[in-house]
Order: C-alpha cells, then structure tokens, then sequence
C-alpha cells in the first residue's frame, strides 16, 4: 500500500466512523443530545476565558495595556459559558424563537413588497403569508424545530460518514 492511501485511511477513517456514531446518537437521543452539545460548549467557553488568564499571567512578555483586552473577553467567555451551561434548554429554544421571528418580519416584508409591486402582487403575497404563518408556528412550537433540526444533523452525519466510507473504499480499490 503506498504512502498516500495509508495516509488517506488514517486521516479519514476515524473522523467517517465518528461522523457515523455522532450522528446515531442524535438522531436516537435527540434534543438531549443538542441540549449536551450546547453544555460541552459552555464548558469550552470556560476553559478559553481561563486559558485567556492564564496567557495572560504566564507570558513572559506580559504587557499590562493588555489586560484592557483579556480581563473583558475571560469575562464574556466565562459568563457565556456559565449561561450555556446552567441554561442549556433556554439557549436552545430562543435560536428557533429568534429565527421564527425573523421570518414573520421577513413575510410581512414579503406582503408589503406584494402591495407595491404590480407584476408579481399573487406570488409575493401568497409567499410572505406562507412565511408570516411558518415564522408563528416556530415561535409557538420552538421545541418542535429544534427536535427536527437535531434528527436532521443526525441523518446528515451518518451519511456524511458512509460516503467518506464509500469514497475511500472506492479509493483503495482503485489504487491497489
């Protein structure tokens, strides 16, 4: 096996295979899944915010106009991990309730744009209240897209793995 397939089979297999299983457990767990995701980003927030303390501590060139800049970012980092992690559920129903917002503005943009325009006055309405009535459903039911958003990423990553799998197998037998 020459030097190249080995190194295609050792930087892509790993990732195809955990592309696979990232992608069974959120589709089999869900929206506990997403809601661990958004904690383990917390988490990461926390250790960057002491990270930045720490470089910013240690290093020996250590400039004090610096710390202008650090302490503001730790804090932000911190306080952003504190409220990804202690407030997991929140973080993850407000995404869809902001985005089922901006399509109701988005439609009601639609029909103005439909009282103005003469040629296209059907097609413009009919899609801004198509968009107005899809926006209010996610505000009110924003548990609904996230569950659905989670399955889709899911069903994404595993066939994201299987065709990394499938790319590479059809590599190998064509080089060997």
């Amino acid at each position: 096996m020459n030097d190249l397939m080995r190194h295609l089979l050792r930087k892509k297999i790993v990732p195809a295979v955990l592309s696979i299983l990232f992608g069974a457990v959120l589709i089999i767990a869900g929206r506990e899944a997403l809601d661990l995701m958004v904690k383990v980003a917390g988490w990461f927030l926390i250790a960057g915010a002491v990270g930045l303390v720490a470089l910013y501590f240690f290093r020996p060139d250590r400039d004090p106009s610096n710390a202008a800049i650090t302490w503001p970012m730790a804090g932000m980092a911190a306080l952003a991990g504190f409220v990804l992690i202690h407030f997991a559920g929140a973080v993850v129903d407000f995404f869809p309730i902001l985005m089922g917002v901006s399509l109701v503005l988005n439609g009601l943009s639609n029909l103005a744009e439909a009282a103005v325009d003469r040629e296209n006055r059907i097609l413009s309405g009919v899609i801004g209240v198509l968009v107005v009535i899809f926006g209010l459903l996610i505000v009110a039911r924003p548990g609904v897209l996230a569950s659905a958003m989670v399955i889709y990423m899911g069903i994404f990553l595993v066939l994201s793995g299987i065709m990394d799998l499938w790319l590479l197998h059809t590599v190998k037998r064509e080089l060997l």
